[in-house]
């Protein structure tokens, strides 16, 4: 068909310098086998898609339009018309063999565009839908275009169209038949990563960092930026850390440095968080030692950033009203940090105690616990109220201060319903009150720990994750 449409072409040139309405000339002899040629194979870039709907606006060239409506083959098609343009519509209506949705707006009225725009798409949610930007006037293309991408970051079934041709006839002042092709333009915000930074950097500060991840690689692969693997690996080292995998994490870390030590880094002003990156790399591998070797007594960071990473994860557990998850995080940087108070004093839970202090022991806790001296147990290795009354036993100042008599009281009952946790031994939930009791006496140790550490004021800043900003994009 294309070979005979390249002859009827030539003679509809010949006859065209002869005729009177040249207009009319090809709408009789070349518009009937091209109209033809593409309710068959409309040739369409970078692949051929069904839209379920598709909108147009509509100037003086209709057999443009008519051509995007085929090559879209969608069966629900809107128009944007002008009062000038209204009178193609039932041409187009005949050619394709539908009946269109005419919408009348003013030619340079980019409002209306935008609104109708918004109007289609919401009723048709979900849906594919062709928005073709041919005909009509510059404002109008405009508007269609402009309207179309913005769109395209909320409804994802949208895209932006056009006929395009590859050889213009200047004699006769339109594209050479046959060579015209209907092509699916790429959204600028999706090739230059826009919309995956936008929802990547959101995720990221809400601390969703395994959703921001995903965002980072979907720009890696538009735009072979390997900046963005790296924060995607960034992602997944704060993912890592704050589920607790910090075997992971510290791998995640160690790449991470590594990475922004090439030169593609170079004026990049994200290389200001080097030091930052490498101190909470310090951090991961001091948990990783502690939980390895299970050193309180020299590994003091390690108890540090462990318990801190877990009050944090117990903090988010409770914005999410997982009070459970809370407390169990929330005890258990309790339990590492009375450990630490126990290393000051050569103790371990599992150490041997003289027959003196299991007395005394015994003592304080009949009285904590209102009961019998005699009913009272010291087992050989302590839990978390005979490591507190050992302390005090001790006359550990940090602790007496933090559990005075009637604080004590709280804290068995906070203890009991841990143990009775549906996720330890029982059936029950602990409630926000005895959680918030127990984070209170651990935060209050854990701010002890930082003062023994001796760092500097923005010892914990150094640990919050680093902030990304859109300047490290440009």
């Amino acid at each position: 068909m294309k070979e005979e449409l390249k002859k009827i072409w030539e003679e509809y040139k010949r006859e065209a310098k002869e005729s009177k309405d040249p207009q009319e000339l090809y709408r009789r002899k070349v518009w009937p086998m091209l109209l033809e040629l593409w309710k068959t194979s409309p040739i369409v870039e970078p692949k051929a898609m069904d839209f379920d709907l598709s909108v147009h606006t509509l100037g003086t060239s209709p057999e443009a339009t008519t051509l995007a409506i085929l090559g879209t083959k969608s069966k629900e098609v809107y128009i944007l018309h002008t009062p000038e343009t209204k009178k193609y519509l039932q041409q187009i209506e005949e050619d394709v063999g539908l009946r269109v949705y005419p919408i009348e707006i003013k030619k340079d009225d980019v409002v209306a565009i935008y609104k109708r725009i918004e109007e289609i798409l919401q009723r048709n949610e979900g849906k594919s839908v062709a928005l073709d930007i041919t005909s009509g006037t510059k404002a109008m293309s405009a508007g269609m275009a402009s309207g179309g991408f913005f769109f395209r970051r909320f409804f994802e079934g949208v895209r932006v169209v056009y006929v395009n041709h590859e050889i213009y006839d200047a004699e006769m002042r339109r594209p050479v038949a046959g060579t015209e092709k209907l092509i699916i333009l790429p959204s600028p915000h999706e090739v230059l990563g826009d919309i995956d930074r936008f929802f990547a950097l959101e995720h990221y500060s809400k601390g969703e960092f395994y959703k921001a991840q995903m965002y980072f690689r979907n720009m890696e692969n538009k735009t072979k930026d390997r900046k963005h693997a790296t924060f995607a690996d960034l992602c997944l080292m704060y993912h890592a850390w704050y589920a607790l995998d910090f075997d992971t994490a510290l791998e995640r870390s160690k790449k991470i440095l590594s990475e922004i030590r090439n030169d593609f880094w170079i004026g990049s002003s994200f290389i200001q968080n080097y030091e930052k990156l490498e101190f909470q790399k310090n951090a991961l591998e001091a948990i990783k030692k502690l939980l390895d070797e299970k050193d309180f007594s020299s590994n003091k960071l390690g108890v540090f950033v462990l318990s801190r990473t877990l009050l944090k994860k117990g903090e988010k557990q409770e914005k999410e009203n997982e009070l459970v998850l809370t407390a169990l995080c929330t005890y258990r940087a309790l339990e590492l940090l009375l450990q630490e108070r126990l290393s000051l004093y050569g103790l371990t839970p599992e150490s041997k105690l003289s027959e003196e202090e299991k007395k005394a022991m015994q003592r304080l806790m009949a009285k904590i616990l209102r009961t019998a001296e005699t009913e009272v147990k010291i087992y050989e290795k302590l839990g978390l109220l005979e490591i507190i009354a050992l302390l005090i036993v001790k006359n550990d100042e940090c602790i007496v201060k933090t559990f005075d008599e009637a604080k004590l009281s709280n804290f068995v009952f906070a203890l009991q319903s841990r143990n009775s946790s549906i996720l330890v031994h029982g059936l029950s939930f602990p409630s926000e009150k005895e959680i918030k009791y127990v984070r209170d006496s651990a935060e209050k140790l854990l701010e002890d720990l930082k003062t023994r550490l001796r760092v500097g004021y923005d010892f914990e800043k150094k640990l919050e994750r680093v902030n990304l900003s859109h300047e490290y994009f440009l």
